[in-house]
């Protein structure tokens, strides 16, 4: 059953949605060998990768294992979980924060928080441009910024994020 639907899926999904379909199949199914689902599904779930890095059969294994494990980690299990944990590199808490870092920086800016930059009231362009100041200038800093409910923190750190 878990097969059919995953060789259903191949001929019709995108790698993206191949990643994410086989977490949840790991999750809802509990398939009986996972690792021979990975096996034979991994050209399908790697696809996209091995296309952008023809030569470099490490980085597509690690991207396509790194997404597999990040929706995994969405629904509270890891590769572990399945008994997949080989697939992972062995992390340290410097190479995991270094991940985390990583796929916060890859996160889509939503197309709101690109505009809000533009429309900043003065004193949140006043914060804006010293917390910005910082930034470019790459000098340490703390910032906390207050204010009642409405006020527009929340519209000011959508404006840093993008």
């Amino acid at each position: 059953m878990v097969d059919l639907c995953l060789s259903e899926a191949i001929t019709v999904q995108m790698p993206a949605a191949l990643r994410h379909l086989f977490a949840t199949v790991l999750i809802f199914c509990q398939p009986k060998d996972p690792a021979s689902l990975w096996d034979k599904y991994y050209p399908s779930l790697s696809e996209d990768y091995s296309r952008e890095y023809t030569c470099d059969t490490y980085i597509i294994r690690v991207l396509t294992v790194r997404k597999v494990e990040q929706h995994l980690e969405e629904m509270g299990k890891s590769l572990r979980s399945f008994g997949l944990g080989h697939l992972s590199e062995p992390q340290d808490s410097v190479r995991q924060r270094t991940r985390d870092i990583t796929d916060t920086l890859n996160a889509p800016i939503p197309e709101d928080c690109m505009l809000c930059r533009t429309s900043l009231n003065s004193d949140q362009q006043h914060v804006f441009d010293v917390i910005m100041e910082h930034v470019t200038a790459n000098k340490p800093g703390a910032f906390f910024v207050d204010g009642p409910g409405g006020t527009g923190k929340t519209y000011l750190y959508n404006a840093l994020y993008a």
